[in-house]
């Protein structure tokens, strides 16, 4: 079953493409000639009532020239600056120093699993 926070993520996910095909002055008749789409399985989509296929995502947002990021933007939890900045002061420590910190890591992981049951 899918909970009312999941529900509220879909809907975001539709709305956002519903916003690409509006930007591209794109009917959903249009859009529903990309293969295995139909209008009402499109109007689904734009509802948040499915998120879709890969395939479906990935037509869409050729069509509409856009990502798949800009349409499962409120699925991903990813800062990908930070992730960057971290990524790139990690490797620039030498060997030891990278284990230290995969260690500690490792530890704080398991402490906030301990601490959350």
């Amino acid at each position: 079953m899918t909970s009312k926070y999941e529900k509220e993520k879909l809907k975001i996910v539709g709305q956002n493409y519903q916003k690409a095909r509006i930007a591209n002055g794109i009917t959903q008749e249009v859009a529903a000639e990309v293969p295995e789409l139909s209008p009402s399985y499109l109007s689904d989509l734009e509802r948040g009532k499915s998120l879709g296929s890969i395939h479906t995502l990935i037509s869409l947002c050729n069509l509409y020239k856009i990502t798949p990021n800009d349409i499962l933007k409120p699925l991903i939890n990813f800062d990908i600056n930070l992730t960057n900045s971290l990524l790139v002061g990690f490797n620039s420590l030498n060997e030891t120093n990278q284990e230290v910190i995969s260690e500690m890591i490792r530890v704080l992981n398991e402490k906030q699993i301990k601490d959350k049951s």
